[in-house]
């Protein structure tokens, strides 16, 4: 590991070199890594992407080959449609498999909704 230092870049500004790599935070929503810079978020795959196999073509969606989105290495990525993208082996079981049966969570939000409508169906008592 190089200690952190402050350097010159190719065309004017500074920048820190060396220290520890940064791989972005895991966004556990949508099941990437991000980087946020200025306060803007970027998807850590789609920057590699762009350094490694050139700039995004129009219409093109960067897609992780071994179909995980954790391994960006970049190898892993290239450019792809998002149709291609979306009929992924994996994507495929995913689209055609029905929800889990017996999900407790979806089971507590059942249990809840029909205790709200018997409840909404029960006629008030005067006390």
């Amino acid at each position: 590991m190089v200690l952190p230092y402050w350097g010159g870049m190719p065309h004017g500004g500074e920048r820190a070199y060396g220290g520890q790599p940064h791989f972005g935070v895991w966004n556990k929503a949508d099941e990437r890594f991000i980087v946020v810079n200025k306060g803007k978020s970027y998807k850590v795959a789609q920057l590699i992407c762009e350094a490694f196999n050139g700039p995004r073509p129009a219409g093109a969606v960067c897609a992780h080959i071994d179909e995980n989105s954790a391994n960006n290495r970049p190898n892993n990525l290239e450019w792809s449609t998002q149709k291609r993208n979306l009929n992924s082996p994996a994507m495929k079981v995913y689209r055609d498999t029905p929800s889990i049966v017996g999900d407790p969570f979806e089971e507590s939000l059942l249990f809840r909704a029909e205790e709200i409508n018997n409840k909404a169906q029960e006629p008030e008592t005067s006390r």
